[in-house]
Parts: structure tokens; sequence; C-alpha cells
């Protein structure tokens, strides 16, 4: 298996040197051809090699010229954080880790290593150290030192290299695709079916490694520091993000929409808040029982947290720093200015959402109030609905399971409201929930909502058959849903037309606003062959223009086209004069010609 995934390993980088190896090869025939003679440079001009050679070498190099994006954070320096540094440096040091170049502080519950290629896919790494600050702020010492060794234990040189390669090799290759697939150019065309095949079969083939990597790395880290200084920091990792969102994070989100203007300071009053805080005994036993009952699964490379603290040899005990934390010994007095400049962050990204949601709040009381005056015998269907959910929502210490139901017991049919009677049920752990999401699921609309309300409700019992259940019907619904875009919003000579099924009467309807477009001649309408959802039809319309229009005048048209009829369905529109005849032709021979 080792050797395997070692071979592996080596093809990618083989395919990416053998490309390289053909540019190389074009650069050195066109310069041969222009050194060896007049009659060879003939053959090259007259059979047009000379621009076909030139221009497939440029091909290869821009789809192998990939750009990885470093990470972000708060970059701090030895001068400002020197007990971090020379932490950093005496771990890496004894881990006979690579350098590491750059230090971020973000403001998140984790800490990792990140390599980014100077060269893109050809490599040359800048090793960053990402470190939360509120991982800082809650681990002692011990514990973020034993952090910290375990993610430098990914680099290490010591203990399994082979491992520790294969570790990186694999983040590697999940930057390099996540890279090339938001290229914007067709270069990345040429070598996108390996790569597309080969990082996700390396990333699902090597993954016994990356996971027996994560004992190594825990190891490690309690050679460095101890056994139980190890176990409580995974303890604490796994737990307290939980405790911090219940605590604070929650609470604030509650306020968007109560209070007109966003928090000031909300990352600096989370520091107070750790500072004056006290564990919940119970609570957290409760918590970490249920974290402890999950098992180790197949979608992610860590271990469960009952696995590793076994290979340890250690227990679950969940504590708090008794003295100062880290980020006191480590960061000092540098935590001020980061904070201030995670709030100015925070204010950033959310101030304007906060006084939108606010605005809109003001909006969905007005109307809940217009709505209860009204006679509830005069209510229409829609209004009873709106107003159930505009209650569920706006008063959240109100139970809206009874108004789900007696609102099913008058519209029967209705999936949406199996979709909230499931959802509310199985949040008081009532598992006959499962039967209304199932109702649910009927409503393609709904499926995807009622397929992750139930995989929630299945983690959260810690029910692995029917988590597997549900996550592969989530899967199936993502698909479907991907499928569906596609056939809705993209149309190519690949697609499958049809006539239209249009009624007379619709059609003339179409027509009488079409042929108030007067730049527009005649015009076809078809209909494109719909798989996922066939009552949702897709109509595709070719337009012959009276006389040659400009860029700027062609997409008025098309515009007024589009956006200025009212169409039964989606729709695409077609102008023949552009680079669409195909589809026009096609449209042209299936469709109903309109005027």
């Amino acid at each position: 298996y080792r050797v395997k995934t070692a071979l592996l390993a080596i093809l990618g980088y083989l395919v990416i040197f053998g490309m390289l190896g053909v540019l190389l090869m074009i650069s050195l025939l066109c310069v041969w051809a222009a050194l060896s003679g007049h009659a060879w440079w003939l053959v090259l001009v007259k059979a047009k090699l000379i621009l076909v050679l030139p221009a497939l070498g440029f091909v290869i190099l821009r789809s192998l010229w990939v750009r990885i994006k470093a990470p972000t954070g708060y970059r701090v320096q030895k001068a400002q954080c020197p007990r971090l540094f020379d932490e950093v440096a005496h771990l890496s040091s004894r881990l006979r880790t690579p350098r590491i170049h750059r230090i971020l502080i973000v403001n998140d519950f984790n800490a990792a290593i990140a390599q980014v290629p100077r060269l893109g896919i050809f490599g040359w790494q800048r090793n960053y150290l990402i470190l939360g600050l509120p991982l800082l702020l809650e681990l002692s010492t011990e514990q973020a030192r034993a952090v910290l060794a375990h993610e430098l234990g990914h680099l290490s040189g010591n203990h399994s290299r082979f491992g520790a390669w294969i570790y990186r090799v694999r983040l590697s290759w999940c930057h390099i695709l996540a890279a090339f697939n938001q290229m914007k150019h067709g270069s990345w065309q040429f070598p996108a079916r390996f790569f597309d095949w080969y990082a996700p079969y390396f990333s699902a083939y090597s993954f016994a490694l990356a996971r027996a990597n994560e004992y190594e790395a825990d190891a490690v880290a309690a050679s460095l520091t101890s056994s139980r200084g190890m176990a409580s920091a995974l303890v604490a990792v796994a737990a307290l993000p939980a405790v911090d969102h219940e605590r604070y994070w929650e609470p604030l989100s509650k306020r968007v929409g109560t209070e007109p203007v966003a928090p000031r300071t909300p990352v600096s009053d989370f520091a107070r808040h750790l500072r004056n805080r006290a564990l919940d005994t119970s609570g957290c036993q409760e918590l970490l029982n249920k974290i402890m009952a999950k098992a180790t699964n197949h979608s992610d490379t860590h271990p469960s947290l009952r696995d590793r603290l076994a290979a340890l040899g250690a227990q679950a005990e969940l504590s708090l720093p008794s003295g100062a934390s880290a980020a006191d010994e480590w960061i000092g007095s540098m935590t001020g200015p980061i904070l201030a400049e995670f709030d100015r962050q925070w204010l950033q990204d959310n101030e304007g959402t906060w006084t939108e949601q606010f605005a809109h709040r003001e909006k969905m009381k007005l109307r809940l109030l217009e709505l209860e005056q009204k006679d509830p015998a005069q209510q229409t269907r829609e209004e009873r609905w709106e107003a159930i959910l505009l209650n569920e929502y706006l008063r959240p210490d109100v139970d809206a399971l009874p108004s789900y139901e007696h609102y099913k017991a008058d519209y029967p049919t209705d999936s949406a409201a199996d979709l909230s009677i499931g959802r509310l049920l199985l949040r008081r752990h009532d598992e006959t929930g499962l039967q209304y999401l199932e109702k649910a699921t009927e409503q393609f609309q709904l499926a995807g909502a009622a397929c992750e309300n139930a995989l929630w409700y299945a983690e959260n019992t810690n029910d692995l058959p029917l988590a597997d259940k549900w996550k592969r019907r989530a899967e199936q619904q993502f698909d479907l849903e991907i499928m569906n875009r596609q056939e809705q919003t993209i149309l190519s000579p690949q697609d499958r037309l049809k006539r239209t099924t249009l009624s007379h009467e619709a059609l003339a309807r179409i027509r009488q606003q079409l042929q108030l477009v007067p730049e527009v001649e005649s015009i076809w309408i078809c209909e494109k062959d719909i798989k996922i959802l066939p009552n949702h039809p897709v109509y595709v319309l070719s337009a012959q223009p009276r006389r040659l229009l400009s860029d700027s005048k062609r997409k008025a048209v098309l515009d007024q086209l589009t956006s200025g009829v009212q169409y039964p369905g989606n729709v695409f529109v077609i102008l023949t004069s552009g680079n669409s005849n195909m589809i026009s032709e096609t449209v042209r021979a299936l469709g109903v010609k309109l005027f």
C-alpha cells in the first residue's frame, strides 16, 4: 500500500514535468528550424506550424501556471511577540521542521499549517503558521503548546517522514485543484480531465495514511509536552467552540434585527466574556458525552475525539486555564491591537447586514400586525402561511408547532407544512418528525432542506446508520439540484430541443409583446428537453434582427427580448447574427414561427 501510494504521488508530478518536457521540445523545435536553414523554415511557415507550435506551447505553459492564494490574518513579527516566536523556533528545532516563514493570528478557534508554493504547481513552499486568537485566549500555555506541536508534527522530519510527506502532498493537490477550478482561461481544459480524476483519486487512496498521520502528530505532541496536556488540548478544541457559540455568539446573533446599531467591539467583548465566565459542570459533561459518543467517520482525516484519547491512554476532562492563558504568555501586549483589528473587520463585514436586518425586521413586524388585524375567516391560504412564518421568526419564545399542525389539518397536501412540522419535532428529539420530512422530500424544492434536518437529527443522536442514509440522500439531492440548475440556466449545442407545448393563446400573448421590439424581423420558439423538472419548461427563442447591430445595440435588444417580455418559464434568446447559429438552425427546424 505504501509503495502504491508513493507511486501514485509521483505520477502527478511526472505528468506535470511531462507537459513541461513537451513545452521544451516545442521551443527547441522552433529554434532548430530557425537555425537549420531556409527550407525547414519555409515548411513550418507553409504548414502554419510556426503559429501552431508556439500557441500550443503557450497553452501548456498557461495550464501549468496557477497561483494559490496565501492565507490571510493578522501577521505578527518577532519583535512584537518574541515569546511566541521563541516557542515556535524551539518546537521546530526539536521536530526538524522546515522554516516557518510567517505567523498569522486569525479570529477562529483553530490552529493550522498552510504551505503556499511560490512557484504554483512547481512548489518552493512558503510556510504559514495560523493561530486562532480565541484558541490562545482559552487554552493554557501547555495546552496551546500541545496544539502547536501537533500542527508542526505534520511537517516534522522525525518519526514518520513518509506519512508526513503524503499528508503534505494531499493538501497540495487539494489547493492546486481548487486553484485550477477558479481559472478562467480556456487553456485549463488541456490538463483538466487528468487533474479532475487524479486529485480526488489520490486523496481517497491516501486517506488511510493521512488518518495515521493525525495519530502520529498527536503522539509527537504528547512526547514534547505530556499525554495529559495533549489530551486536555484535544478536549478543549473539541468542546469550547460549542460553549462559545452557546454562551456568546448565539445570543449576539439574536440581537440582529432587534437593535438598530451593531455592537462596535464584539470581539473585544468576547475576550472580556472569557475572562469572567465559569463553566457549567453538568452542561459541559453533557456536551462531552455527546462529543465522545461520535464515532470516527470517512468524511474527515481527523479521528474522533474518543479514538484520539484512547490512543493517548487519556480520559476526557475539560479544564480552563487557572492562571495566564497562552495569549497572555505568547502575545502579551499585542492582544489589544489584534482585538481592535478584529473588531474593525467584524464591523466592516457585518454592519451593513445588521442595519438591513433591523429595517427588514421592522417591516416584518408591520406586515404581521396587518395580517393579525385581518379577520381569520377572510385570510387567504397564502396569508395564513405567511403569518405563521412571521410569528415563528419574530416570536421565537412562542411554540410555533400547533400553528403549523392546524394549518396542515386544513391543507393536508402542503409539503412545506410537513417540512416545518418535521423540523420542529426533531428539534425536541421527537423521531416522528422523520415521517413528516419523508413527505416533504416528495417536493423537489423542499427535499434538500428535509435531508439537512434529518441528517442533523441523526448526527446529534449519534445514529450512524440513519445518518449514513440521509447523507446519501442529501448528496443525491445535491447532485440533482446541480443538474436542474444546469438545465435551467445553461444552453449548449448538445442540448436536445423539441417543439413547444404552449397553447395558441399563450403563443399569441408572447407574440404581442415581442412585436413591440422594432429591431427584430422574425422570431421562432421551441423548448429545451428537461429531465429533472419537466413541469418547469425552458424556452429557446431565435430572433432575426432587421439589420446588423453594434455590440451595445445587440445587448440592448437581447435584454429587451429576455427581460422585457413575460414568459411562462425560463428563456434563452439567440440573435442569429451571433455565435449560436447552430442552435438557431435547430430552433427554426423544430420550433414555431411567431412572426
